[in-house]
């Protein structure tokens, strides 16, 4: 019942959004401005948010600010009502472009003929985290983003709070969790062993009160995986994973080895059809590294790729495509064990 719409302008003009179920425009709500200065440039971010919307819906919006300026005409859709399990719904998940614009505008194209209802960024949006590097990252899919939510994790070459700057999340914004129809997904933060073990207690609580169907749980860096590149963070294990295994996390999704892997789905350092299967999402920047598979591995692929995940009740489905060609490097199916 929430949509949140951010756009840039000159600093110093009033901004607001026209919104309708029709193209009469019938509400409106003024933004908030976030201005801060990047080198010798003042920045200006509009920030609105429009509440009281009605769930599993198309809205029509434009926006305007005082300059004068006036945006095209754009579309968004709100999420089903918590819970609802007989709405489907798609999201693709990517990361790690780190200055490949090329290959991810291709990539962007590719996952909007997909026509998924909303993205998640897993992190690395950057090499140096340099304000005109998120301006590029921001351009190469600025048809798709105007119409599609996106929602993030902060990677390691992110840098704080300039990451935070660019975007408007709940909460402290470095950690959150939102339902979207029958999925609690839970936004983590991987950055460093004290900030992960900070996050113990909120995730401790978050899962003992949710009582959503399917969990799903995300953040940069690795819990398993097999990849040589740099390996899975132990301090995961040690802070999160026997809370995953308790509360009913179903999967765990990262980036970050810019190469693709699947689990087998784990409990207690061990393979159990009832564990937790974590992903490790391929790059789609520049740089991948092949892949590598040990006694935990169910698929790896090395290349650039992105995966398209379905949620259609008790079943996930996931679609991972090679960005080069589009042909599938793998495709799963988790049935829910207490649906």
């Amino acid at each position: 019942t929430t949509m949140t719409v951010m756009w840039r302008s000159e600093p110093g003009a009033e901004g607001f959004v026209e919104y309708g179920k029709d193209f009469e425009y019938a509400h409106s709500v003024e933004s908030e401005i976030n201005s801060y200065k990047y080198g010798r440039t003042q920045i200006c971010w509009h920030i609105a948010e429009i509440t009281g919307l009605e769930a599993n819906t198309i809205y029509n919006y434009k926006v305007k600010t005082s300059e004068p300026w006036e945006s095209e005409e754009y579309t968004f859709k709100t999420a089903p009502i918590k819970g609802e399990q007989n709405t489907s719904f798609k999201f693709v998940t990517i990361c790690d472009v780190q200055g490949g614009y090329e290959n991810f505008e291709i990539a962007l194209q590719k996952m909007k003929k997909e026509n998924p209802d909303f993205l998640l960024y897993l992190g690395d949006f950057t090499t140096s985290g340099t304000q005109n590097e998120y301006d590029k990252w921001f351009e190469c899919g600025e048809s798709i983003f105007a119409e599609v939510p996106l929602m993030s994790v902060r990677g390691n070459v992110d840098a704080d709070p300039l990451y935070l700057e660019q975007f408007a999340f709940p909460d402290n914004e470095r950690w959150f969790a939102i339902d979207y129809g029958n999925v609690h997904f839970v936004f983590l933060s991987t950055m460093t062993e004290a900030e992960v073990a900070e996050q113990r207690p909120w995730l401790l609580k978050d899962l003992r009160e949710n009582n959503n169907i399917w969990t799903i749980a995300m953040g940069h860096k690795p819990a398993f995986g097999s990849c040589a590149q740099n390996g899975p963070e132990l301090y995961l294990v040690d802070n999160w994973v026997n809370i995953f295994d308790n509360y009913g996390v179903d999967l765990y999704l990262n980036g970050h080895e810019h190469s693709y892997e699947r689990t087998w789905p784990l409990k207690g350092g061990k393979i159990d059809r009832e564990g937790v299967t974590y992903i490790t999402n391929g790059s789609v920047g520049n740089e991948f590294y092949p892949a590598v598979r040990t006694w935990l591995t169910a698929k790896a692929e090395g290349g650039l790729s992105y995966t398209v995940f379905t949620v259609e009740g008790s079943k996930i489905k996931g679609i991972v495509k090679q960005l080069e060609d589009g042909s599938v490097l793998d495709e799963f199916s988790l049935e829910h064990p207490y649906f």
